[in-house]
């Protein structure tokens, strides 16, 4: 299972897919706490810094308790000095709100399923969250609407893709791993336990035709 940020090429088939609930695990878990630590260590050092540097270029070092001019005193600060302060301060928010917009942007953006020539990914955009390359993928079986399927509809409705894992596949609490499913295997020598990548509209021809392309030997034909 890889993990990547790297974006997808110009000739990649993506598909708008469901929001899909991430289940917790330990794993999970202590990268939620990680990351919310980091995330109030980053916070706390931008509060002192937006403080400081508003303070100083308004009012000079005399209102900052341990800090003075280069000149050892504490009165007021002179007019470039505070003047540099208000730039830093400005380019302060505009790093925020930049991080604060990317952030809205990547929770807002749809979720899609994306096959290109490196592999099966998930992706916000045309920026992959994750996915597996062919390399570790055994066998891609596409499912129209209605097809019969070894999978119960309480597990996945159709249509959808089922991507069978080369390696066992494992719960990590991860978008990816949100989509195991484990039921009989489609065809012989493949895993059971596979994912399985709902589609919100039924698969296009483009869909085959990309497979067939990238990965004749690995697409299931029924």
């Amino acid at each position: 299972m890889s993990r990547t940020s790297r974006k997808l090429g110009a000739d990649a088939f993506l598909a708008a897919i469901p929001r899909k609930r991430i289940p917790q695990t330990p794993q999970s878990r202590r990268r939620i706490i990680f990351g919310a630590v980091l995330v109030s260590f980053v916070l706390s050092i931008l509060v002192v810094m937006f403080a400081y540097t508003l303070a100083y270029a308004g009012w000079g070092p005399g209102s900052l308790p341990g800090l003075v001019n280069r000149g050892g005193r504490s009165g007021p600060a002179p007019l470039g000095d505070r003047l540099g302060a208000m730039f830093f301060h400005i380019c302060l928010w505009i790093l925020l709100i930049l991080f604060i917009r990317q952030v809205i942007r990547h929770r807002l953006v749809a979720p899609k399923v994306a096959i290109d020539q490196n592999g099966v990914w998930l992706t916000r955009g045309r920026m992959i969250q994750q996915g597996l390359p062919w390399a570790e993928i055994a066998a891609v079986n596409v499912v129209g609407p209605g097809a019969q399927t070894r999978i119960g509809p309480e597990a996945a409705s159709t249509p959808f893709i089922e991507v069978f894992p080369v390696n066992r596949a494992e719960e990590t609490g991860t978008p990816l791993s949100a989509r195991l499913v484990n039921a009989h295997p489609t065809a012989p020598g493949l895993r059971g336990k596979r994912y399985v990548i709902e589609l919100l509209e039924p698969p296009p021809q483009e869909l085959t035709a990309t497979l067939n392309r990238f990965a004749r030997e690995k697409h299931l034909v029924a």
